[in-house]
């Protein structure tokens, strides 16, 4: 259910840009490079003040406050989000015909809920957590462990939103795991 739900949200943004692409190729492209340049500039804006921080011998704390901040905003994101979007949509109905039990379609609903909010992390947060890789110096073998840690973070808020810890933590995998 929540790969359906995934899919359709990609098949979603590749038509778009292919759309965009055919009908304003200057705007696709300029699109494209504001985009690479806003990354870039906020990986090195980051990466210079975690160097500086690291000068003055508090890199440390100024990590713990940035991803502080970072879990915060997307947990303030969240819950408004989640909760406007979640109980609010016009496709479960077709959703609950689908042949799975209704707890599984809200457990992917809420991870795709989630998943979509946390969209704002790429902005700050991702340039962020790679430049306080490098600040920290990590060796590369380490480097491949970044995805999953930034997928864990970004999906945090999901697991947190529901009734109770247990329960939110089982539907959350039963509906990852079911979508596999």
């Amino acid at each position: 259910m929540f790969k359906l739900l995934l899919k359709t949200r990609m098949l979603g943004g590749r038509n778009a840009a292919r759309e965009m692409w055919r009908n304003k190729p200057v705007t696709a492209v300029a699109m494209c490079v504001g985009g690479t340049v806003l990354f870039a500039g906020m990986f090195l804006a980051f990466l210079i003040f975690f160097r500086f921080a690291a000068a003055l011998g508090v890199l440390d704390e100024t990590l713990y406050q940035a991803y502080y901040y970072f879990f915060l905003l997307l947990l303030a994101g969240a819950v408004p989000f989640v909760g406007s979007t979640l109980f609010q949509s016009a496709d479960y109905s077709l959703l609950f015909a689908a042949p799975v039990p209704p707890r599984t379609v809200v457990a992917a609903k809420l991870l795709e809920s989630t998943v979509t909010n946390s969209l704002q992390f790429t902005v700050l947060g991702f340039p962020a957590i790679i430049a306080s890789a490098a600040a920290v110096g990590i060796a590369p073998v380490y480097w491949l462990l970044l995805p999953p840690i930034i997928a864990l973070f970004v999906l945090l808020p999901a697991l947190l939103t529901p009734h109770s810890r247990s329960q939110g933590l089982h539907c959350c995998r039963r509906c990852v795991c079911s979508s596999c």
